[in-house]
């Protein structure tokens, strides 16, 4: 889904949503911004564009660094500031991309759960898992952009191998054998305590919109 809203520095208001239908690629899904992007403009000036995306993204050009290309066909290597200011041919108005969990954990630690420490660490749980570092109110991006991948953590499956951390907590774990994956996903959370003794661990994801269900589990731990 591409999900929009208007955000005046206190609240949200117009909030729709559209398919991606990532399938067919990046222009049509830029063909879907611009044509969001030219109805707000209609009704007045715009400060900024703020876009929260998936994959792994610098900051500072805006250009998608990494993404699975079965998933987004030719998505990586998009710059979306560029693209966007290219096509409403406003090159001035600003254009600021990051990754969709880092920008999860900027919501928590300004306006959420997080809000009272300078630094949290953010857990999304989903079909896979991310996350993202706030530390001293800055997002730490690391070297290539990807810190807070915690999903790709390697940890012991039943047998012993190595596996990703995603693959033994996501979605699916906790449908098919709820018991386990309440434990897969404590060892996790408290190997990203141990590295870095945060304050604050916000939990958050499509997992957690079912919170009783979520705390029910907790509670049996």
């Amino acid at each position: 889904w591409i999900k929009h809203a208007l955000f005046d520095g206190e609240s949200l208001s117009e909030t729709s949503y559209i398919l991606t239908e990532a399938n067919l690629g990046t222009a049509q899904m830029l063909d879907k911004l611009v044509q969001i992007l030219q109805t707000e403009l209609t009704e007045g000036p715009l400060d900024a564009v703020g876009i929260s995306t998936r994959g792994q993204v610098d900051p500072i050009s805006g250009t998608i660094v990494y993404d699975p290309p079965e998933v987004f066909p030719d998505y990586m290597g998009t710059c979306l500031p560029e693209a966007l200011q290219k096509t409403l041919n406003f090159p001035g108005l600003p254009v600021i991309v990051e990754n969709d969990a880092n920008c999860a954990a900027i919501a928590e630690s300004v306006f959420g759960a997080a809000k009272r420490f300078p630094s949290s660490i953010t857990l999304t749980f989903g079909t896979g898992i991310g996350g993202g570092i706030v530390l001293d109110g800055k997002i730490l991006h690391g070297d290539r952009y990807s810190a807070g991948e915690f999903g790709m953590m390697y940890l012991p499956d039943e047998s012993g191998r190595p596996v990703h951390w995603e693959q033994l907590a996501s979605n699916q774990v906790l449908a098919e054998n709820p018991d386990l994956w309440q434990h897969r996903a404590a060892m996790g959370i408290a190997s990203v305590i141990h590295v870095f003794n945060p304050p604050c661990v916000v939990l958050g994801g499509g997992l957690m919109e079912d919170q009783e269900r979520f705390f029910s589990l907790c509670r049996e731990v």
